[in-house]
């Protein structure tokens, strides 16, 4: 497991108050590298946060964790695949827990083809809707190694809350603003 401080952190100061991930699953070939991201919201956004981010895995042979770096709020890390397998990372951050699902492949399972099941998708202000893209890789047994990201293109009107890849496909959650 990987740690980037104790789990009695410091929740003095500038405690963060949520944590929410980007990347809730992700999949990498042996010997790659991902960045996982999560966006931690402080209790005073005008101050730096003061809780130290802690990482752990149960499966710490599978996944190593380098580069933890929380930068205003914005917390990422990257996940090296040391053997193939299956694990999950608990992300703490003061009292707040995120969990990030990792697929670690022997070899890289790339996409041939890429498809949404809708075209458009409507969100209510504040609200969240799921949009699920169809991923055709090559090795169609397996989850797709590819780094599947997304983006509104009217950030005034939606946001990307988070992509989770699982085999055949991705579901990108978005939020109304």
């Amino acid at each position: 497991s990987a740690a980037a401080g104790d789990k009695a952190a410091n929740t003095k100061g500038n405690p963060a108050v949520s944590l929410r991930v980007y990347d809730k699953a992700i999949a990498l070939k042996k010997g790659a590298s991902k960045t996982v991201t999560l966006y931690v919201t402080p209790q005073d956004p005008s101050k730096n946060i003061t809780d130290v981010p802690v990482i752990t895995s149960a499966r710490s042979e599978l996944v190593k964790v380098t580069g933890v770096a929380l930068s205003g709020t914005k917390l990422t890390f990257k996940a090296r695949g040391m053997k193939a397998g299956r694990t999950t990372f608990n992300v703490t951050v003061g009292n707040n827990t995120a969990k990030v699902k990792v697929t670690v492949l022997k070899k890289a399972n790339k996409a041939s083809k890429v498809k949404a099941f809708k075209k458009k998708v409507s969100v209510k202000t504040t609200k969240t809707a799921k949009v699920v893209i169809k991923i055709t890789a090559v090795n169609k047994k397996a989850v797709c190694t590819d780094t599947i990201t997304a983006k509104s293109s009217k950030n005034n009107i939606a946001t990307v809350e988070s992509v989770a890849v699982s085999k055949g496909k991705a579901i990108i959650r978005v939020k109304g603003i």
